[in-house]
């Protein structure tokens, strides 16, 4: 049973320790022992692959590598080497270190402060116990360096804030990690976003900038970056066009449509220059979409890419615009660049991370080689790969620890106290009163944590090649800002970029100041019809409607184009040269009949009647004439009615033509008797015009037509129009002639089986149907119908009707008086009957 309890036992602790070890390949922990173990949080991979939707626990995979950020690590394990090998901070004493990859994840990030808040060692750590104060808790860290990005920084120091275990982050740069009651723990080595929204609001106050946008992330440190932007640029009374959020997270499913919806909101503003507070990764997307829609703008850059060589790398880098920045201070950390040229794969501690990315790329396992990771990577110069200013805070950052811990453990120039078994929130209460010399300048951390420090201003020099950064200027908290004069040069860029908004508005547009909130002055477009002849107009001015137009950003007024169914065009030339045969056809026919008068044939057509008929037609046609040109009213007013009278008394006079044949040859002497005494053909043509007189009368007095002026269903015309005034009576008059012509048409039907030699009632019958047709399709068309052309259907429903009565009671009577005289005699007929 020993043996059994001996081997469980054993088998216990090789299972503990080799599941941590997976855990710690998972996490990717890098760690050297030490006196006193500083921890680490870095993002050296990117993002988290398979994040969205997850619906298990299951292990998650890192994805893209960043050697940028892997040197960051780096930075750190070569500044505590620095303390290791000086005896002047931390004599007899040796740093330690773990490091975490937190994949920029933070989820990732809390697992790996959970591992480092751990009480023991190794495979034998107990996570943070849950119990009443800590007081006495002695966890194997003392203190975390890290990490980068504010969202995951604040994560990580609130599971901090319980055992009091100071981090100090150098690049989480959010206004609310400044709040000690929530983060009493928390410092960082780079001033609070609050100082860099100041500068960047003072920022576009000197290059007066009329209207500027913002972009942050949705996380803590965008978000209250662009809403601390908002009110430093408010209280020095500038505009800020708009804010937006856009997701923090590369995964996210909403970040491409997040970004296309703000290229449509930067499009449509008035922002001279825009604010992107976020990350790099995030900020590369979004130039991505800007190049796409050829947005050139200025660009202010957060400290988080100012020189950001990914950003950089982005391709047509060269038409984004113009990237203006803020930098943390970027010292050299001596010793480091030589230290990173020669640094092979197999030297670094950090070679797990370096392992990995090797295997995926063309270098297959070179990581086991001596050839230097700089040269291996193929780069140029260390700006390619060393972020001066992060390095930089790391190094005072270590140096931070290291001098707090030398007041802790009472050292002297030789020795130290080696109780290293104190609580983490003693070396808490040694860091707030630090101070130590860097760079000529003194370092402390303030009341809230902060590092004094300001911040560099810098512009990217880009071209097709690549893009160096230059410092332009500088930031001195709390609120001085400071310009090299040589930047006058870029001025002359941000004129050039100006987009939408303007101080200077050209003729055709006004001026309108923006509110909510008021911004600048934007050039508002002049409507049609109106327009502003000077530059900075405040007003645009009306043109004359009645004669005049304009285009939408006029300078002047242009004469509009008289709109009416004239003379000159070449339908209707057609149309009155038709009237004009059909008026010289009348009086032709009027010859031929008063010549042949006696004759049957045109005793039987109507014989006088003949010559009303005619005369009627003769008017008609005439009143066509006036259907052409420019409207005037006594000629609106005269032609409709000249037009339904005369085709009343055509009808009325072959009415009673018909009339009297259907008298003629009813041989029932009762019916002939009571007929004759209505065969009077001048009565029933009086009254017949007669009511047609007064219809149009009625029409005349009570709502006439009349000559207008349309304009408002054409920009660049007017249109001269008779106006009808009502349709109804209009309708009225149409529908008489139509009832007179179906009068007529019943006449013929009844009268179909008397003898007929020259088939008077066949052609009238035709004549009649003709005309019913006509003005049928005469009333969808017209009422369809719109523009200049309404009167030309009406003169071709008038033609043709005028022609469908001289072709089918006229025209076959001369045909009989030059072709058939043999049954143009009295015996003929009499024979025939």
């Amino acid at each position: 049973r020993p043996k059994v309890s001996l081997y469980f036992l054993m088998f216990a602790s090789l299972s503990c320790l080799y599941f941590s070890l997976l855990e710690t390949e998972f996490l990717g922990e890098t760690s050297a022992p030490g006196d006193v173990i500083i921890g680490g949080l870095f993002p050296i991979h990117e993002q988290v692959e398979n994040l969205v939707n997850r619906t298990e626990p299951t292990t998650l995979q890192c994805a893209t590598f960043q050697i940028d950020r892997f040197l960051l690590a780096e930075s750190m394990i070569y500044s505590i080497e620095m303390i290791n090998n000086s005896s002047l901070i931390l004599p007899d004493v040796k740093l330690g270190y773990k490091i975490f990859d937190t994949c920029a994840d933070a989820t990732t990030a809390l697992k790996a402060v959970m591992k480092l808040t751990a009480k023991g060692n190794a495979s034998l750590a107990v996570p943070l116990p849950p119990q009443s104060d800590y007081i006495n808790y002695v966890p194997s860290v003392k203190a975390v360096l890290g990490e980068a990005n504010s969202e995951i920084s604040i994560v990580a120091a609130r599971f901090l804030t319980v055992p009091l275990m100071p981090q100090i982050s150098y690049s989480s740069t959010s206004e609310v990690l400044s709040e000690k009651s929530k983060f009493p723990s928390f410092f960082r080595t780079v001033p609070s976003d609050l100082h860099q929204s100041k500068a960047m609001a003072k920022l576009a106050e000197y290059f007066n900038w009329s209207s500027v946008g913002a972009i942050g992330s949705d996380d803590e440190y965008g978000k209250y970056g662009i809403e601390n932007f908002v009110s430093q640029a408010e209280k020095l009374g500038l505009c800020v066009a708009f804010y937006r959020t856009v997701p923090s997270s590369l995964s996210h499913e909403n970040l491409d449509s997040s970004i296309d919806k703000i290229m449509h909101t930067i499009h449509t503003s008035s922002a001279e220059a825009i604010v992107l507070f976020t990350k790099d990764s995030i900020v590369k997307k979004i130039f991505h979409k800007a190049l796409e829609h050829k947005e050139k703008r200025i660009w202010i850059a957060s400290d988080a890419w100012a020189t950001s060589k990914s950003v950089a790398e982005t391709e047509n880098i060269q038409n984004v615009g113009t990237v203006l920045g803020f930098s943390l201070p970027r010292r050299n950390i001596a010793g480091f660049e030589k230290h990173v040229q020669t640094l092979t794969p197999i030297q670094t501690p950090l070679k797990y991370f370096l392992k990995k990315y090797l295997r995926n790329s063309a270098t297959n396992y070179a990581y086991l080689s001596n050839t230097s990771i700089v040269k291996m990577m193929k780069y140029e110069s260390p700006e390619e790969y060393i972020r001066l200013d992060q390095t930089y805070s790391i190094y005072l950052a270590v140096n931070a620890f290291a001098h707090a811990l030398h007041k802790l453990l009472n050292c002297s120039s030789h020795k130290c106290n080696k109780n290293f078994s104190f609580p983490p929130w003693k070396l808490l209460e040694e860091l707030k009163t630090v101070s130590f010399p860097a760079n000529e300048v003194e370092f402390k951390f303030d009341s809230k944590g902060d590092s004094t420090l300001g911040y560099e201003i810098l512009v990217w020099n880009i071209t097709r090649r690549n893009v160096t950064t230059e410092v332009v200027g500088e930031y001195i908290i709390p609120d001085r800002i400071s310009i090299n004069q040589h930047i006058k040069a870029f001025t002359n860029i941000t004129r050039q970029l100006s987009v939408n908004c303007s101080k200077s508005c050209p003729a055709g547009y006004k001026l309108k100041k923006k509110s909510n909130p008021i911004c600048c002055y934007e050039c508002d477009p002049c409507k049609e019809n109106t327009f502003s002849k000077a530059a900075d107009a405040t007003e645009c001015s009306a043109c004359n409607s009645s004669y005049e137009w304009a285009p939408k950003t006029s300078d002047k007024c242009m004469k509009r184009i008289e709109l009416f169914f004239g003379w000159s065009d070449g339908f209707a030339i057609t149309l009155a040269t038709l009237a004009a045969i059909g008026i010289l056809i009348i009086l032709v026919i009027m010859v031929i009949f008063t010549v042949n008068l006696k004759t049957p044939v045109v005793k039987g057509a109507g014989g006088i009647l003949c010559y009303v008929m005619l005369s009627s037609l003769l008017i008609s046609f005439c009143s066509v004439g006036l259907y052409i040109g420019k409207p005037k009213d006594a000629i609106c007013k005269v032609r409709q009615p000249l037009f339904g009278i005369s085709f009343s008394l055509c009808f009325s006079s072959i009415l009673a033509n018909l009339f009297q044949i259907y008298v003629g040859f009813t041989f029932d002497k009762a019916s002939k008797n009571e007929l004759h005494k209505f065969n009077k053909p001048l009565p029933i043509i009086v009254c017949g015009t007669a009511i047609q007189v007064v219809i149009c009368t009625i029409w005349l007095v009570i709502k006439p037509s009349s000559a207008k002026i349309d304009r408002a269903k054409f920009a660049k015309e007017i249109l001269h129009k008779c106006e009808e005034g009502s349709f109804v009576p209009f309708g009225v008059m149409l529908g008489y002639i139509a009832l007179l012509a179906l009068v007529c048409f019943l006449f013929t039907f009844k009268g179909r089986h008397l003898p007929d030699l020259y088939k008077n009632g066949k052609f009238n019958t035709i004549s009649m149907l003709i005309y019913l047709s006509v003005w049928m399709c005469f009333v969808p068309v017209f009422i369809s119908t719109d523009g200049k052309y309404v009167p030309a259907v009406e003169t071709v429903a008038i033609l043709a009707s005028n022609y469908s009565i001289l072709c089918c009671h006229f025209f076959p009577k001369c045909y009989i008086i030059f072709f058939r005289k043999e049954i143009n005699k009295e015996s003929a007929i009499t024979e025939y009957i």
